[in-house]
């Protein structure tokens, strides 16, 4: 992709394509991968853990909401374990170039959770159900790339969201989580 010089992995994409991927699937659904890597899909948690592990990466998301207003987000490196510890989530620091906000904070150190694997921190309900998702949810979370595709305000807080920048409630139209080694030089392509 071409992101910021180019190099980087997409893991995750969503968008309003005509036929979206499901992404309220099960444990293994989110280990294997799903969807069509033209379209909506996630690679796998697999693959994610396996690319991730062989050298130190740097996390990128780009968010848009319905106005075509968007927003990125940097991470400064990321990696999950493997499936014996959950894949948990481990991130470096929010880099401060970053326009959307860090919703991610509360999700540091969570184990992935899915509808039929609950691996969250909440007392009050599974949180991969409730958000309609699997993801690296807490107690629950403020960020939801994986949740329902919805169209902007939403009450139901059930949508693709990033709570630092257009809150819970608001379904954004797409994003896409990317990765690439926090060594890469653009030069490298030339």
């Amino acid at each position: 992709m071409e992101t910021d010089g180019g190099g980087w992995t997409v893991i995750q994409r969503r968008d309003g394509y005509s036929q979206q991927s499901n992404f309220f699937v099960s444990w293994l659904s989110y280990k294997r991968g799903f969807g069509d890597l033209t379209r909506d899909f996630w690679l796998g948690n697999e693959k994610i853990h396996a690319l991730t592990s062989q050298d130190e990466y740097r996390l990128y998301i780009n968010l848009e909401d319905f106005n075509d207003q968007s927003r990125f987000v940097i991470y400064e490196w990321f990696f999950i374990t493997n499936e014996q510890t959950k894949y948990t989530l481990n991130l470096g620091r929010y880099m401060p170039s970053s326009t959307g906000g860090d919703s991610l904070y509360y999700n540091r150190g969570m184990r992935f959770t899915t509808r039929d694997q609950d691996n969250d921190q909440s007392m009050s309900g599974q949180c991969a159900e409730n958000y309609k998702s699997g993801w690296w949810h807490a107690g629950c979370t403020l960020a939801n790339l994986n949740g329902l595709y919805l169209r902007g305000n939403d009450s139901t807080a059930t949508g693709i969201f990033w709570n630092n920048w257009l809150g819970a409630k608001y379904s954004l139209k797409s994003c896409a989580i990317k990765v690439r080694p926090t060594s890469f030089n653009s030069e490298m392509l030339s």
